[in-house]
């Protein structure tokens, strides 16, 4: 795994200590473009609710957005749990690479079986 972010959004040191104990690589970097090399790269916005103070947010805003220029001649595919705001450059959605519309509409019947399932009607 390869977590991408701020410094400030970094996993937490109890997920750092799992991970550790049960032998799961990972590294940790603010480098968008180290995500483009590999099998999946899911995205998500920077959550302005994580920051304490705004500016920090406002700083760190645009530091990992996902260009067309960056993927290209990349084979990694690119989810994201949308509403997307400003982490994936439209660009992208043409993209073969581009997953994220194919996994909300299929997100759709997967909620459908599972409230099924709650309410005992599957």
């Amino acid at each position: 795994f390869t977590f991408i972010g701020p410094k400030s959004l970094w996993i937490s040191d109890d997920v750092r200590q799992t991970l550790e104990k049960r032998g799961v690589p990972f590294e940790e970097t603010e480098d968008l473009t180290k995500g483009t090399d590999a099998d999946l790269l899911y995205m998500n916005r920077l959550q302005e609710e994580r920051f304490e103070d705004h500016k920090e947010f406002e700083k760190h805003r645009k530091d990992a957005v996902l260009t067309a220029g960056m993927l290209k001649g990349k084979e990694v595919l690119v989810m994201d749990p949308l509403p997307r705001i400003d982490e994936i450059e439209e660009e992208v959605d043409g993209l073969p690479n581009a997953l994220y519309f194919r996994q909300a509409k299929n997100g759709v019947p997967v909620r459908m079986a599972l409230l099924a399932m709650l309410l005992g009607k599957a």
